[in-house]
């Protein structure tokens, strides 16, 4: 599966994981991390308040499809 939906700073993104360039995770690790999600298309997704196991998920499936 290559289409998924992701919690955005605007609402809700229905994604392509083929079109990503990269999944950028910010330092400042607390409880949760920001997370910003590039596009070939330049777009930039920006992900507020994502766990360790978010971002990990998130990260094995984008490389799952691009991968595959």
């Amino acid at each position: 599966m290559s289409i998924i939906e992701l919690s955005v700073q605007t609402g809700t993104a229905s994604i392509d994981l083929r079109n990503v360039t990269a999944i950028v995770r910010s330092d400042d690790f607390e409880e949760t991390w920001n997370l910003n999600v590039h596009m070939k298309s330049g777009t930039i997704f920006m992900c507020a308040e994502y766990t360790a196991e978010d971002y990990e998920n998130l990260v094995r499936l984008w490389t799952g499809v691009v991968s595959s």
